[in-house]
């Protein structure tokens, strides 16, 4: 009998999952169900391994579904990697992010999931005097970050400071949009 946990800590960070997309992966970066919506290609997708080795897959941790932690995880990663490479960086290498990450908040907005504000990254804008173009991330927790649905608000503030509105989401992603973002501390302009 083979001693899941054991086998998961040996061969923890090693790319050796070979997902039905062709390529390798470690376990803990391996999803037994699709989520190209939510996480992309940053997740490998082992649904035939779900299916054939379902006890392989609960040794390793391997998830059949897509969860609060597996978003908040992916969210975190993106952040990480933004503070390493810089947002605008990131955001040209993968422009998929633009979809990803408002579809990530909306995920858990329904679910009533946060993750870690220092560690998050919230899609925006800049505006207020030099703003860049563009999109860009920031730390849920930064204080420069508000959301706002008045434009009107937007425009009296603009020439006071900069200051960064975040992505609202679109049709029927808007409001747990919100909810994800008032439960990250993202405040009302």
């Amino acid at each position: 009998r083979v001693d899941g946990k054991a086998l998961a800590k040996r061969l923890a960070g090693k790319t050796w999952i070979y997902t039905d997309d062709g390529e390798f992966f470690p376990p803990e970066r391996v999803l037994g169900v699709r989520a190209l919506r939510l996480v992309g290609e940053r997740r490998g997708y082992w649904e035939r391994g779900r299916e054939r080795c379902p006890a392989l897959c609960r040794a390793l941790g391997i998830a059949g579904e897509v969860g609060p932690g597996t978003v908040a995880a992916f969210l975190e990663e993106v952040g990480e990697e933004a503070k390493r490479s810089g947002d605008d960086a990131l955001m040209a290498r993968t422009p998929a992010l633009a979809r990803m990450l408002p579809a990530s908040y909306a995920f858990l907005g329904r679910l009533g999931g946060t993750s870690d504000p220092g560690r998050t990254p919230i899609l925006c804008r800049e505006r207020g005097p030099g703003a860049a173009d563009g999109l860009r991330l920031r730390p849920a927790n930064d204080a420069r970050i508000f959301v706002s649905d008045t434009p009107t608000r937007e425009a009296l503030f603009e020439p006071v400071g900069s200051f960064c509105l975040a992505a609202p989401g679109v049709g029927e992603e808007r409001e747990p949009t919100a909810r994800f973002l008032t439960g990250m501390g993202v405040r009302r302009l």
